[in-house]
This record gives C-alpha cells, sequence and structure tokens, in this order.
C-alpha cells in the first residue's frame, strides 16, 4: 500500500415538503411529498500532506456566494485550503436551487443554512474517518442523452469513473462523471427527488455494496436531454443503462497502490455580447411591460409568468444601466484536481456538448472529469456557432438569472484557458 488514504460521509439534505422546486418555469405548485431522498455525498483524499475534498450535492444549483461561504467555513472546520474544495450540484430539477431565480420560486434559507451545517459536519467526519485506499479509473460510454436543439447533433457519451479501495480490493467510493440533464421528471412532479441520479446511485449500491459513497458530477448537459423524459420509470431504465456500463468498467479496473495529488485555479474573463445603453435598456423594460399586461389581459398563466420574470429582469437591466454599473464580462475561476490519472475540471456553466467533445479531444487526457454547476452557477456556456444559431439557450436563458448575455467567443475563451489549466497537471 503506498501513502493514500479517504474517508467518505454520505449526509441527508432533503428540505421540508412544501418547499419549491427549482428548474422549470412552467411549473406550478410548491412540493407536495418525497419520492427520494437529496444527499450531500462526500470523499476526502489524501497523500501526504496533499489533501482534497469533493462534494457532490442533490441540489439544482447553488450561486458563487454560497459556495464562497461553505468553502470558508469547510477550510476553516477542516484545515483544507478553499482551492482543494470542489462543491457540485448534479442539477435535478426536482429539487430546490440555492440561487436566486427570477422564475416566481421562493427560497429557504433556513434549509440553506442547515445545507451549509451538514456540508460542515459531513466533511469534518469524511477526513476523520481515514482508511488506506487504492486508486482506479475506468473510461466508457453510454447513450442515454441527445442533442435537444439539432437533430443528430453532438453529444458527448463518455462514462468517466475513479474508484477507491480498501485494503482487501473492495470498493467504497465511487466518483461518476455524466453529461445528460436530470429532468426526466418534467414539470408536472411536485416530489423531490434526485432524478435518473438517485436511482444511478441505488442501483451501484446493489450492485456492489448498500454502503458505497457515490458522487455523481453532472458534465457538459447544455444542449443534453434524457432520451426518454415523463416518470420514475423511465428514470430507473435510463439509470440502468448507465449502472450497466459502470458496472463493467468498474470490472476491468486496475487498481493503483499510491496516486499523487495535484491542484490548479485560473482565472476566466468572458465578455458579454450586448451591452445596453440607458435609453435602449428604457425601451427594452417598456416592452416587456406592455408583453407582461398583454398575457396577463389573455389570462394564459404559463405565458404570464415567463413574462413576468422577463418584466423583472428587465427592470434590473434598466436600473443597472442608468446607473452606469452594467458589467462588460462575466470573471469566475476554472478549478483543476489531479488524482493520479483522474483529471477533474470543474466549472460554474451547463455546457454545451460541443465545447466538451472538442476539450477531451485537445486535452488528449484519458480520464477527464468535466464537472459542471461547480463551486457557483452562470448559466449555459455555448460554442460560437450555437451563439450565432440563438435559441433559448442563447437569447433566453440568461435573463432568469442574469442580466447579459456571452460574446460568441465565450465558448472559445474557455476552451483556452482550460487546456492551459490542464497542461499544467501533468
Amino acid at each position: 500500500m503506498g501513502n493514500l488514504r479517504a474517508g467518505v460521509s454520505k449526509m441527508e439534505i432533503t428540505p421540508p415538503v412544501g418547499t419549491d422546486l427549482s428548474g422549470y418555469i412552467r411549473r406550478f405548485g410548491s412540493s407536495t411529498g418525497i419520492h427520494d431522498p437529496l444527499w450531500a455525498n462526500i470523499l476526502w483524499v489524501a497523500n501526504g500532506n496533499d489533501q482534497v475534498l469533493f462534494i457532490s450535492m442533490d441540489v439544482m444549483n447553488f450561486s458563487e456566494e454560497f459556495s464562497e461561504r461553505a468553502k470558508a467555513a469547510l477550510a476553516e472546520e477542516t484545515n483544507i485550503a478553499k482551492d482543494n474544495i470542489l462543491l457540485a450540484a448534479i442539477h435535478t430539477h426536482s429539487a430546490p436551487g440555492i440561487h436566486i431565480f427570477r422564475d416566481g420560486s421562493k427560497r429557504d434559507t433556513k434549509w440553506e443554512d442547515r445545507v451549509l451545517h451538514v456540508l460542515v459536519n459531513g466533511s469534518k467526519e469524511a477526513t476523520q474517518r481515514p482508511k488506506k485506499a487504492l486508486f482506479a479509473t475506468g473510461t466508457g460510454q453510454a447513450s442515454i442523452g441527445y442533442n435537444r436543439r439539432k437533430p443528430g447533433g453532438a453529444v458527448d457519451p463518455s462514462l468517466t469513473l475513479a474508484g477507491l479501495f480498501t485494503e482487501n480490493e473492495e470498493l467504497f467510493s465511487l466518483i461518476a462523471n455524466y453529461g445528460c440533464h436530470p429532468v426526466v421528471l418534467a414539470e408536472d412532479n411536485l416530489h423531490i427527488s434526485a432524478d435518473y441520479v438517485g436511482y444511478f446511485r441505488d442501483q451501484l449500491g446493489k450492485l456492489f455494496a448498500p454502503d458505497i459513497t457515490t458522487l455523481f458530477f453532472t458534465g457538459a448537459t447544455g444542449d443534453v436531454d434524457p432520451i426518454e423524459r415523463g416518470s420514475f420509470p423511465v428514470a430507473e431504465k435510463l439509470a440502468g443503462i448507465l449502472s450497466g456500463e459502470a458496472r463493467q468498467l468498474i470490472g476491468q479496473m486496475k487498481l493503483q497502490s499510491d496516486s499523487d495529488i495535484k491542484t490548479g485555479q485560473t482565472s476566466l474573463k468572458i465578455p458579454f455580447g450586448w451591452i445596453p445603453s440607458a435609453d435602449e435598456a428604457e425601451k427594452i423594460c417598456g416592452e416587456n411591460t406592455s408583453a407582461y399586461r398583454k398575457a396577463l389581459e389573455k389570462g394564459n398563466r404559463e405565458d404570464a409568468k415567463i413574462r413576468k420574470a422577463f418584466l423583472l429582469w428587465a427592470e434590473d437591466l434598466r436600473n443597472r444601466a442608468l446607473k452606469r454599473t452594467l458589467p462588460d464580462s462575466l470573471e469566475c475561476e476554472l478549478q483543476a484536481i489531479r488524482i493520479g490519472e483522474a483529471v477533474f475540471l470543474a466549472f460554474p456553466f451547463e455546457l454545451f456538448s460541443s465545447l466538451s467533445l472538442e476539450l477531451r479531444r485537445l486535452s488528449g487526457i484519458e480520464c477527464l472529469f468535466l464537472v459542471g454547476y461547480a463551486n457557483g452557477y452562470h448559466g449555459y456556456l455555448a460554442d460560437d456557432e450555437s451563439v450565432r444559431e440563438g435559441g433559448y439557450e442563447i437569447k433566453d436563458a440568461f435573463k432568469y438569472t442574469a442580466l447579459l448575455p456571452f460574446s460568441d467567443q465565450a465558448g472559445n475563451i474557455f476552451l483556452e484557458r482550460s487546456l492551459a489549466l490542464l497542461q499544467k497537471m501533468a
């Protein structure tokens, strides 16, 4: 055995019934029940003085503000550097988001505070229960998603795994990475659930051992939806395709007695593609006010809800434009962690699959984990062609969470910065 040690914990973070769920503007009503509990799955890995902490949360997403708050608390309580903590959401649309959306849903700040408390306690538990570990990786493919923007369009089918095993070669923790929106359950579902991800984890527990801690990291999902949708049996079916492939990959893994750890970060600055003048913003606000009033007059509650969200966006845009405080770019961070042959790239976006495929090709890294919805949330990140084509992800989605759309060069900038960071992980 080498010096690799690891510890795990699994902590429930299910909100109270009656909490609003996030992700669908056309959803009406708060949660009415719990189909399956929500979890924070936590993994601590160390080699000598180098240590990293991975956390996968069953939430829609969370803000950069929550991420910073959580990392500060975790660093203080565990003595792990903030830059060595990776915090990601699975992005299930049957759970709340820790984020301000212009969609009419209400945040439960008491629950959010409890989640933070649970993350700290769970992380401390993981670090206080170390065991010597063997490490292994596996890469395969699975087909449960399709490109929702273009028939036959790009989809990244990669299923990437990293396993932690005991001295007796028994699997006790797994990291899985796959890119498909956890939206098997549609807007008519009002039961709290981790969607297909929850089934996937449960199936792995039945295949190996019920106490396995599985961290699911959602990959490039920006333009990828499940091939079937609409019910819990469908979610279970699609999870079965993933877990079947995972079972084969785990059986082929070659265990390593020692794996070094390396971490890195880089700043990312993405220009906005359009910045209105005060007069333009005022005009936009007037147009959205009129559109909202017409929707109300027609009595179409779905359209009215959407138009209200857009009006709230237009009012925020106008107010910032009048104060001359509109930003010209978004600034955030990319994070990278390497354990042996496995390299994790974490980003706060819903990445388009074309960018995911290009990043894999250009980096040449076989075991590359592309971790979306990580360390915050800043919406969709598309390739230049998709930006020029427009569509919901380009023209409207940002209005629910931000102020301005990204430049058509956003994808190229992301690739450039990501590749530079990944090269440092060698």
